[in-house]
């Protein structure tokens, strides 16, 4: 990636229960974003 370009700003929230999956589900999403 070129180093004057940018990437579309995105902000997200997670919300769950404890042991519901919240940074595997994040973890994911950023990887399939590319973040």
């Amino acid at each position: 990636m070129p180093a004057n370009s940018e990437k579309e700003h995105l902000s997200i929230v997670i919300c769950g229960h404890v042991d519901s999956g919240k940074s595997t589900t994040t973890g994911r999403l950023l990887f399939e974003l590319g973040g």
